[in-house]
């Protein structure tokens, strides 16, 4: 299991963002396995998804992020892959989707609209960044 540290950035009580850090997602192709028509999740997909619903659960307690109920959620999504192989930042969505669901963030994530901003290289610490906030306070950045 990968661990990385949660980046905190201090927020009000309530807070409107919540910033996380986790490792990069495994994509859908190395995550599932089909039997019988099925696709079902892989053993290594449910360790990243154990450890990123673990590190979201963190950042959401110590930034005071409460579940968001049946509102529209954006998740501004920056990727930092571990070398210059071409990768698809969507193929990962799917498993980072049900992981910010099942951690508590949103109750249903087909509430979750989910921007790629931007993606780069950093050999030394390969992660994702994410900032969540609530739709409507998207009006309110400054």
């Amino acid at each position: 299991m990968i661990l990385v540290r949660v980046n905190v950035r201090k927020c009000s009580v309530l807070t409107k963002e919540l910033f996380i850090t986790i490792p990069v997602p495994i994509t859908e192709n190395h995550a599932f396995f089909y039997r019988k028509g099925m696709k079902i999740l892989n053993k290594r997909g449910k360790e990243w998804m154990k450890n990123a619903e673990h590190l979201m659960r963190l950042a959401m307690e110590e930034q005071g992020w409460e579940t968001v109920e049946n509102e529209k959620v954006i998740v501004d999504l920056w990727h930092y892959w571990p070398d210059k192989r071409v990768r698809d930042c969507s193929n990962s969505l799917k498993l980072l989707c049900d992981s910010i669901q099942n951690a508590g963030i949103v109750n249903n994530d087909r509430w979750l609209l989910c921007r790629q901003q931007d993606f780069s290289v950093d050999r030394d610490n390969p992660r994702l960044e994410m900032r969540i906030r609530r739709f409507s306070d998207e009006s309110d950045d400054d």
